[in-house]
């Protein structure tokens, strides 16, 4: 595995969908209906400082991915929030393109996107759980790992 290292200050990972779950559809005459899509592909975008060593590792595998012209660089994904239960994964991803790149007088980010075919996610809260919450998690089939639920 790797580890991905110098990320920037402030937001450095942004996790997003590219269709969303369902969409509604509304008639001419109000009559409403809704779309569900199972297309959970969707981008990671992992914002690294100008001198991550990470950058490095990102764009020597979009180079290999590039020369390849093959599925050989084709990656899986974690990401987890260390201080909470949200957790990210996709089997499959890649780097889809190399980030936009500007040098000054202060160091600059690097943004890059990790384009995933199916994500399978878990937004989580960052505290205890209370017994009602962990009831009404039951009742709806997720079980947290017990260290999150008060005694």
């Amino acid at each position: 595995p790797v580890t991905i290292v110098g990320v920037a200050e402030g937001t450095f990972i942004t996790v997003s969908r590219d269709t969303p779950a369902t969409n509604l559809v509304i008639g001419g005459d109000m009559s409403a209906m809704r779309v569900r899509r199972k297309n959970r592909s969707g981008s990671i975008n992992v914002t690294l400082t100008q001198g991550s060593d990470s950058n490095d590792v990102f764009s020597q595998i979009l180079r290999n991915d590039e020369d390849a012209m093959n599925n050989d660089w084709l990656f899986s994904i974690t990401v987890k929030d260390g201080s909470g239960r949200s957790v990210f994964f996709s089997p499959q991803a890649y780097i889809a393109n190399m980030p936009n790149i500007a040098f000054g007088t202060d160091a600059e980010n690097r943004e890059w996107v990790i384009q995933c075919i199916d994500i399978t996610s878990h937004v989580g809260g960052g505290g205890l759980l209370d017994p009602s919450t962990t009831d009404t998690l039951d009742a709806v089939g997720y079980t947290p790992d017990a260290s999150w639920i008060a005694p």
